[in-house]
């Protein structure tokens, strides 16, 4: 735990990903947050699933860490490594517990984060019923958060008709710590909008089929949006100015062939007249050797 809570999350630039990157990636960075992940998930395990210690004493909170971006990224760590084992007797208390720290944490400054958490509660309440979470909110008011949190920021994002620099100052403004992740948004609502068409078959509510219709053409309309943006965008040809346009003709054309140089090596060979060949019964005539005295 001691090494947990002495990690330099500011000199390694932790704590400067935590607001840029998805948890599944977080760790991934370098070899020493790795090797913190390894850490966390050892001591998660060890202690929810074979110690059964209280669900407040397996919370990483109990480390008293100042940074509250740390403390949710961990907590969020915590609640991933607790996945395969969401069916052992204890572990959804523990995940209750460390839900509502994480939800404590992200306050108003971070609304994507803690959409993102909300979505981690509306699946685990999925799988493991809401019976076993109680402690939490329902899973109703649980998928309104995340409508209500997300609702401007994602019509921002989509809009086709507001112009691109105003609409990304409103959204800015609207992020609070969570600047860079607004690529989020649309995904996040439109799994709150499909959560809640599960939930409502899973809970056989009474009006579940226009529920289950209303939500998923909710989240048909968002992602349908976003996939058309990010075509389009792929569309777009990017206008050359006329004078790269002259360059890049004139740059295909092959260059001139010189017809001079190959004139000048054939002059320099001279014509070679060929050896007349001996006729057979011919002597030939041997050079006049001149005797010295």
């Amino acid at each position: 735990m001691e090494c947990i809570r002495t990690f330099p999350y500011s000199i390694s630039g932790f704590i400067q990903r935590t607001a840029e990157a998805n948890p599944s990636v977080l760790f991934d960075f370098s070899s020493g947050t790795k090797h913190l992940a390894s850490i966390i998930d050892r001591v998660t395990h060890l202690s929810a699933c074979e110690l059964l210690m209280e669900p407040a004493k397996v919370s990483l909170t109990s480390l008293s860490m100042a940074e509250d971006a740390v403390v949710g990224a961990l907590l969020e760590r915590q609640i991933g490594s607790l996945e395969p084992s969401r069916w052992q007797e204890g572990v959804p208390a523990v995940v209750e517990r460390l839900l509502q720290d994480a939800l404590q944490v992200y306050g108003a400054q971070m609304p994507i984060r803690r959409s993102r958490t909300l979505l981690k509660g509306l699946e685990f309440m999925y799988q493991v019923g809401p019976g076993q979470m109680s402690n939490l909110a329902r899973p109703e008011e649980l998928g309104q958060e995340i409508v209500d949190l997300l609702q401007r920021q994602v019509s921002w994002c989509l809009s086709q008709t507001v112009d691109y620099a105003l609409k990304r100052g409103l959204t800015l403004q609207s992020f609070g710590d969570d600047v860079h992740l607004e690529p989020f948004c649309p995904q996040y609502q439109a799994m709150a909008h499909l959560w809640l068409a599960l939930h409502a078959h899973r809970r056989v509510d009474v009006a579940q089929n226009s529920l289950m219709t209303s939500h998923s053409t909710e989240a048909c309309k968002i992602l349908r949006t976003l996939v058309a943006v990010k075509v389009e965008a792929k569309k777009t040809p990017r206008k050359s100015s006329p004078k790269q346009i002259s360059v890049t003709k004139k740059s295909a054309l092959p260059p001139p062939v010189s017809r001079q140089r190959s004139t000048r090596r054939a002059a320099v060979r001279d014509p070679v007249t060929p050896k007349s060949k001996s006729r057979k019964g011919e002597i030939r005539s041997l050079p006049h050797i001149r005797t010295i005295s």
